[in-house]
């Protein structure tokens, strides 16, 4: 090697290592994810901290943070619809965990972490319809095994949260909403903030949510029964808590009526998801014989109320007051289920059921009397969803009255 080159190899070396501590030094000071160590971080930032595409990596970096008296963990309906500053939390210190496409293994994943870090005094822990039907994990890309909730090597990981591109790339996210006084899309609180929709909820129902619908009902016709591994999971979520002295509160969330409706024409064999409810309040009373000292509460939101009877609004110009869309509700309306939950506002049998675990049978004979109460209901949405079935060469199917 000539001496000139070497003088040009010693010049991108400096180059480049002058890059990689930059990077370092940035990373370090914006902590984009929160994951790194707070003594470290310009505070000021904290409200432009964006939670972007590494979703779970910044989840866990909520988590790390606090202290929190009460989490909120679950899919993307908690993660849109539960705001942990609302009146239902009392003041007390939450966070909102929740996770957009994620799965009940990632749920657990995520309660093992946060309670590495955190005492809490209460959980809110949300098992969406389906998912002990559904086998296995969900097709879901995500960051997980980037974040600190897979187990994977500390240092290897620590190290690309300071030096790796894309937490360089997130690290400028922040430093542009800091510039621009703008509040990212989601709160230093982990809600994930949206506008009130201005959509066609017809067709947003056919082309997102009735495709989930189909697959649900098959799912169902393939009589696969309760998924035993997801009631471990369930089960081991609630039995760390308990260890812990958390005060676990499961919930079924709500979704909108035309997703029972859609199952029903698809002919579904259990559209009220009756054999799951039966094995989650089951599960819960196993787990509260075991754990007398802190019993989890089961809450069942999914049953038709007078949020979930909402009708589709007939133009794009009206928002819909419970719907973000047709299986997210809106944090006015998770406000209310929160204070359920929590206690905080008084029990409202219309809006949500406070399961006795101990004795399931009046509960899953009130949720089917709701259910065949409400067949009629809606009919306009009702027709909409067979001819969209109609359309994709489904066979309509009439509902059973």
């Amino acid at each position: 090697m000539t001496r000139h080159a070497k003088r040009h190899l010693k010049w991108l070396l400096g180059l480049g290592t002058l890059g990689l501590v930059a990077t370092g030094v940035t990373n370090v000071a914006v902590n984009p994810w929160r994951v790194l160590p707070e003594k470290t971080e310009v505070k000021s930032l904290d409200r432009y901290r964006e939670i972007d595409a590494e979703i779970r990596t910044c989840k866990a970096g909520l988590a790390m943070r606090g202290p929190w008296d009460i989490l909120v963990i679950g899919s993307s309906r908690p993660n849109t619809g539960i705001d942990p500053s609302m009146p239902a939390f009392g003041g007390k210190p939450a966070v909102n965990l929740g996770m957009p496409g994620g799965d009940l293994f990632e749920t657990r994943a995520m309660v093992d972490h946060a309670l590495k870090y955190q005492s809490p005094k209460r959980a809110l822990l949300f098992l969406d319809a389906g998912d002990l039907t559904r086998p296995g994990k969900l097709p879901i890309e995500s960051d997980f095994d980037f974040s600190p909730l897979a187990q994977s090597d500390p240092l290897e990981r620590d190290l690309k949260y300071v030096f790796s591109q894309r937490a360089m790339d997130s690290s400028v996210v922040t430093l542009h909403f800091a510039a621009k006084h703008k509040a990212p899309r989601y709160t230093p609180l982990g809600l994930h903030v949206k506008k009130p929709p201005r959509l066609d909820y017809f067709e947003t129902m056919e082309k997102f949510y009735l495709p989930w619908a189909v697959q649900l009902a098959e799912v169902q016709q393939r009589k696969l029964g309760i998924q035993q591994d997801k009631v471990a999971v369930v089960r081991a979520m609630l039995d760390a808590c308990a260890k812990d002295g958390v005060d676990a509160i499961l919930a079924i969330p709500p979704n909108h009526l035309t997703l029972c409706q859609a199952m029903e024409e698809k002919g579904s064999p259990d559209p009220y998801f009756l054999a799951e409810r039966r094995a989650i309040a089951a599960l819960v009373a196993d787990a509260n014989k075991a754990n007398p000292e802190h019993p989890c509460q089961l809450w069942d939101l999914n049953i038709p109320s007078p949020a979930t009877l909402e009708p589709f609004p007939a133009d794009r110009k009206t928002p819909m007051e419970n719907w973000l869309d047709p299986i997210h509700f809106t944090p006015a309306a998770g406000g209310r289920y929160a204070g359920l939950m929590l206690g905080t506002t008084q029990e409202d049998p219309a809006l949500g059921i406070h399961v006795d675990v101990a004795q399931p049978e009046p509960y899953l004979a009130k949720v089917e009397q709701l259910f065949k109460a409400a067949e009629t209901a809606l009919p306009t949405e009702r027709e909409g969803l067979r001819k969209a079935l109609a359309a994709d060469g489904q066979p309509k199917v009439q509902p059973k009255r």
